[in-house]
Order: C-alpha cells, then structure tokens, then sequence
C-alpha cells in the first residue's frame, strides 16, 4: 500500500515535469475524490510546489522566506507573504485557479470589513496592479466580479484574477516570481523590509 502511495504522490509531482498543467482535470479531479486520494495528491503538489518557488525566489531574488503550502476546501494553497508597514502583509496566494494579491492587516487596523477594505484602497491600491510582461500577458484571464475589493475574515483584504486555462506549473512559478520581485519593490517603496 505504501508503495502505490508513493507512486500516486510521484505521479502527481510538479517536479516531475513542471511544463504539465497546474489544474487537475476535473476527470483527474473526479477520480481522485472517489478514491479518497485527493487531499494526499494536493497537499503533495503543494508542498513540492512550495519548495520549487521557495528555491527559484532564493536564486532569483535572494533571502526572501518560504513559500507556504496548505489544504483547503479541497484543493491546494499556496501563499507568500512579507512583512510591511503597521504589522500588515502584503503578498500573493494561489487556490482554485485564482491568483490573489492581497493585504493581511494588523491588529492596529480598523477591524469592520468596510473600514478595513477602504484603509487597503487609500493607502495599498497601486499594490494591486495585476500588469504582466508580455511572455506572462496569457496566464490571468480578466476579473468578472462586480466588487473591487474582496475579504476573508478577520483581516484578509485582496483582488484576484482566475488563471487561465492550461496554465502550467513553469508558468504559475514564473508568476510567483515576478509578483515576488513586485511586492518587495512595493514594500521596499513603503518601509516594509521584512520577508516572512
């Protein structure tokens, strides 16, 4: 058993060939529910994914902290965060098809939802600039939502743009990559030299 374990989980590494899609097919998806091997598979991929960008952000932009990985709702997380001014975060998270950039705010913050997204759009807005380069322009689609700002509680506050279908693993890393290097220029611009 612990065999065919392994062979699933090596089945489904990024690592293995990181030009392969980043969704799982919702055959694959599907499949993987029924047998009860879907939280192993994606909490696999999220962790060797984590270590993947973890590993190219060093090389590419030096001590800058891990990438984080985790399980929710059924599908993989992945999140990068640095510390910036007023004990907020700013950084960037993955999760069903989603890229997010986002503010975590501090305890010092207003803690009502509207007061907290109206604090992020007076002071963070240019944080929020989803512009790629042009060998990145094909991995976000367009934001059909109605709301300009988007929150989890108690004090997440982000906007996010789907990924586009067939988005591959070397993409979604190339993207972590360049909002990355974004976000330290950001905090950089704005006191915040702390990695987390």
């Amino acid at each position: 058993m612990i065999a065919r374990l392994i062979d699933v989980a090596m089945a489904y590494d990024p690592g293995v060939d990181l030009n392969a899609p980043f969704a799982l097919s919702s055959e694959e998806w599907s499949m993987l529910n029924d047998s009860r091997l879907l939280s192993l598979v994606e909490k696999v991929r999220a962790g060797r994914f984590a270590e993947i960008v973890t590993n190219k952000l060093m090389t590419a932009i030096g001590e800058v902290g891990q990438v984080g990985a985790g399980f929710s709702n059924g599908s993989a997380i992945y999140q990068w965060f640095m510390a910036g001014q007023a004990g907020r975060l700013f950084g960037w998270q993955v999760q069903n098809g989603a890229f997010r950039l986002a503010v975590i705010l501090g305890d010092a913050d207003p803690r009502l939802r509207a007061d907290q997204e109206a604090l992020v759009a007076k002071l963070h807005s240019p944080y929020f600039d989803f512009s790629l380069t042009d060998d990145l322009r094909h991995t976000l689609g367009r934001y059909e939502g109605r709301k300009q700002w988007l929150y989890y509680a108690p004090s997440f506050v982000y906007q996010y743009r789907p990924l586009a279908p067939g988005t591959t693993w070397n993409d979604l890393l190339a993207l972590a990559t360049w909002f990355s290097r974004r976000t330290l220029e950001f905090a950089v611009d704005h006191g915040a030299p702390n990695c987390i």
